[in-house]
């Protein structure tokens, strides 16, 4: 794929990324930041990761300099001091600084970016602080800013950016912290093959009805999957699952009491999409119905930027105050959105799919949708432009 030179501006600065995420492409922020940066200047990247993983070598971007410097004391979360781990590793952040100001110190870097997950984030911002250079923060999670209320107040009232991964976030931040925010939307590759026709299968219907579900599972979207697996029994349907799900937690999710519920294994970027495309009718998206998550309120999924990239219907599960269903609610004509857990009304959603010409119609109208939403390009101006900014 051959890109515009314009779109990267020569004053990009030298970027270290210092976070509890590990880059990689796999799932969630770490594919996020994975497809964000992997074609950032290698000279002027170093990325440092400091959670409890680090990126797997076969999937973090290549030929960039990487540490993993992870926290001290990681037995503790295995303990009955498990709850106040996390705390203390924000006391500890000063002293974490100062172990890796000892690795950036050759790369010299002029801008610092993280996101907001575990405590490594506000390392980043000591750092920073410490260096008068440019701080930017990446927020896809709005359970850790509850932890750290108070160090959150202050870094992202002060933080040069705040990258919010929905409008829904960016509006909060806004009227709770008076804090200037921006969205940054999940994004596909930039070796993304666009598809500009509906999958085939969305006008046959030669094998069972299929809809097919790609992540990584909790037990809210375990016990939601079943929902669907239920009604869709009844028409003779299956659901398959494309997530690295061990045996262990098969069994705890109940799925082995479903037999149309089959685990297809975990498949990486582009093969999940052609699969996809070939062997499933609908692809399914749930939020947690649970009042006290605001995950689901405020947070997006990051797998509807691939979801809308393969020509299929979009099913939609979520309670109304989720952030994919008020945003889905603009194209209410293109998704098949469920906002109950409605049996009765699970089951009409899932008929409707039957049929083929509304399939078809359906996955035409998403296929715009993601091209205008999840583009790379928007992604990546959208960076550019907060990095690149006095």
């Amino acid at each position: 794929m051959t890109l515009d030179n314009s779109l990267f501006p020569p004053n990009l600065p030298r970027l270290a990324y210092i976070s509890d995420v590990p880059i990689e492409g796999t799932y969630h922020g770490s594919m996020l930041l994975y497809r964000l940066l992997e074609l950032y200047p290698k000279s002027k990247l170093l990325i440092v990761e400091t959670g409890l993983r680090s990126s797997s070598s076969d999937k973090c971007i290549p030929q960039i300099k990487r540490y993993f410097i992870p926290p001290p004391f990681t037995r503790l979360q295995y303990t009955r001091y498990n709850r106040y781990y996390l705390r203390f590793l924000g006391s500890l952040s000063s002293i974490r600084a100062r172990v890796i100001e000892k690795v950036i110190y050759e790369f010299k870097p002029e801008s610092i970016l993280s996101v907001v997950e575990g405590a490594g984030w506000i390392v980043g911002w000591n750092l920073a602080q410490k260096h008068r250079i440019p701080y930017h923060l990446i927020i896809h999670d709005i359970m850790t800013t509850k932890n750290f209320q108070r160090v959150f107040s202050k870094v992202c009232r002060k933080a040069n950016s705040c990258l919010c991964i929905s409008p829904y976030m960016a509006e909060i931040f806004q009227k709770e912290y008076r804090c200037k925010t921006d969205i940054l939307l999940p994004s596909r590759s930039y070796l993304h093959h666009e598809y500009t026709t509906p999958s085939p299968t969305t006008l046959k219907n030669s094998f069972p009805l299929t809809i097919a579900f790609a992540g990584s599972i909790w037990h809210f979207y375990a016990e939601m999957i079943k929902l669907i697996a239920n009604s869709l029994i009844k028409l003779g349907g299956e659901i398959h699952i494309y997530s690295d799900l061990t045996h262990k937690s098969y069994l705890e999710f109940g799925f082995n009491q479903h037999p149309n519920i089959f685990i297809k294994g975990y498949l990486p970027h582009p093969q999940i999409i052609d699969t996809l495309r070939n062997s499933a009718h609908a692809l399914y998206s749930p939020l947690t119905f649970s009042p006290n998550d605001d995950n689901s309120r405020f947070c997006f999924p990051s797998k509807l930027a691939d979801y809308t990239a393969v020509g299929l219907p979009i099913i939609l599960h979520g309670p109304p105050y989720s952030s994919q269903i008020k945003w889905a609610s603009q194209y209410s004509d293109a998704f098949i959105i469920i906002d109950d857990l409605n049996v009765e009304n699970i089951r009409q959603s899932i008929v409707r799919l039957q049929n083929p010409e509304i399939r078809r119609s359906l996955a035409q109208k998403i296929i715009a949708i993601g091209k205008e939403t999840f583009s790379w390009e928007k992604a990546w101006k959208t960076l550019c432009f907060h990095l690149t900014t006095p």
